[in-house]
């Protein structure tokens, strides 16, 4: 990208198109073309950095420092890396998101639009085990199943919450560690980590409704709940 405004085109090779908030804009207009196309945005400072794209299928932002919506840009995979605290970022349910290297104490927030049902999540990084660690928040009217993979260097969340209270299940693995110390959906009734590899770590203070469900995998997991804000609980846990 230029200070221009730029249009450009893709070989059919797997091409990838860079530029940050002195170079972008939506007037900006990249077709991909052939391959495998990624575009790479740095310090995104508003919706208008953020150019038009056609047949682009990754989508990378890094230090993000506004809320945006990249539901429509037509990328299926998203990478988010140093999003700037509180900010939203909108997703669809056809788009892979991964969120790399949060800084601890940082509160995450992750919109879906109105009719997904299903958002998928990769984490890579988030948090520190030394420090406070990262609030991640899945903001979506009917979203009902999270999938989050933890892959890389080891996450570690002081909570897993979801806004809209539609969640029910939320599935979990990957081959690097996930720690959830504090608060858990509370609306969530099944917790399956059963194909993690690595540690799945649920923390004392983790509230699940009145039925649940934990299952772990083959990694060296901890489960510690504290059932007493509920009257009659129905625990099934599986390790």
């Amino acid at each position: 990208f230029t200070t221009a405004i730029d249009a450009l085109t893709g070989t059919a090779a797997n091409d990838t198109f860079v530029g940050d908030a002195t170079t972008l804009s939506t007037a900006d207009q990249v077709a991909g073309g052939a391959g495998t196309d990624t575009a790479k945005l740095y310090d995104v400072a508003a919706q208008t950095d953020i150019p038009t794209l056609s047949s682009v299928e990754n989508l990378e932002l890094h230090a993000v420092v506004e809320t945006v919506d990249l539901s429509g840009t037509g990328a299926t995979a998203v990478t988010i890396n140093n999003l700037t605290t509180a900010k939203i970022v909108t997703i669809s349910a056809d788009q892979t998101v991964s969120l790399s290297n949060f800084a601890a104490g940082e509160t995450q927030k992750l919109t879906t639009t109105a009719t997904d049902t299903t958002a998928d999540i990769t984490v890579n990084a988030i948090g520190t085990k030394a420090s406070a660690h990262t609030l991640l928040d899945v903001i979506g009217a009917k979203v009902d199943t999270l999938n989050v993979t933890a892959t890389g260097t080891d996450s570690y969340l002081t909570g897993l919450t979801a806004s809209s209270g539609a969640l029910k299940n939320l599935v979990v693995d990957g081959d690097a560690k996930l720690s959830i110390v504090t608060a858990l959906i509370a609306t969530n009734t099944n917790v399956d980590a059963s194909a993690m590899t690595a540690g799945f770590v649920m923390g004392a203070t983790v509230d699940l409704a009145t039925t649940a469900s934990v299952t772990t995998g083959t990694g060296d997991d901890t489960v510690t709940m504290d059932l007493s804000p509920i009257a009659t609980p129905t625990l099934t846990l599986d390790m």
